[in-house]
């Protein structure tokens, strides 16, 4: 995993995630896995492009299950600095991984 629990943040805000140094210079497009568990149903991620601050074209998704696994794989548009934007509802999650699986030039 590139980022796991202890090193993202789930405070429910908005934060920018550096990529700068697993992707290459004029990327447009990152390819990312999550993998999280939470102990209730209804829990979101969201992911964006950065600097967008519309509420249309972010990837979000919702536990439906609690305590069982969730696995994820979803595109998400970088900024030529090569930075997304992530947010997590605030709440505590038992797994939280994510990683880069590929990009596009």
């Amino acid at each position: 995993m590139d980022w796991t629990y202890t090193t993202l943040n789930t405070t429910g805000s908005w934060w920018e995630l550096d990529l700068s140094a697993i992707i290459d210079a004029g990327t447009k497009v990152v390819h990312f896995a999550l993998t999280l568990k939470v102990g209730s149903v209804g829990i979101y991620v969201q992911f964006r492009k950065n600097g967008n601050v519309r509420a249309i074209n972010i990837y979000q998704q919702r536990t439906q299950v609690a305590n069982l696994f969730l696995h994820c794989d979803f595109l998400v548009a970088c900024d030529t600095d090569l930075k997304v934007e992530y947010r997590f509802q605030n709440t505590f999650f038992t797994n939280l991984d994510l990683t880069v699986r590929g990009w596009f030039v």
